[in-house]
């Protein structure tokens, strides 16, 4: 009975990992609905949103470049004046989405999880690293 409960456990979170690994979420629903658009610089339980003034086209093409070279981010979409990119944690495959918008030297990133409620600051680390690394 113990090795039969186990086995089922063992294939039960195999299971749940495989769908969470290679289950590509729609942007749409993984990020656009749980964001409001804002207008200040704030962290929330499951995110992270930076804005900043007078960021030139060079370093918002810096920052796409770090971004995209970074380890296990993909582009995901191009909304509007903006870029969409999906980020995976190392060993889970944890999706994280992040909305990089410039417009008119205003620069609005911003960073969700799509699975759970908290992300325990890995987004706003990203982010600020991202920001860090491009001199913003």
């Amino acid at each position: 009975m113990f090795r039969m409960t186990s086995l089922i456990i063992i294939i039960s979170f195999m299971g749940l990992w495989v769908f969470v690994r290679f289950w590509q979420p729609s942007v749409r629903e993984a990020f656009f609905d749980r964001f409001a658009e804002t207008e200040v610089t704030s962290t929330l339980a499951g995110g992270y949103t930076h804005k900043a003034e007078g960021v030139s086209d060079a370093k918002y093409q810096e920052l796409l470049t770090i971004i995209e070279a970074g380890q296990s981010t993909t582009r995901k979409a191009v909304d509007g004046p903006g870029v969409v990119f999906q980020t995976r944690t190392k060993w889970v495959g944890f999706p994280d989405i992040t909305r990089v918008i410039h417009d008119g030297g205003t620069l609005l990133i911003q960073g969700h999880l799509v699975y759970g409620r908290r992300d325990f600051g890995i987004n706003k680390a990203r982010i600020q690293g991202w920001l860090n690394a491009a001199g913003l």
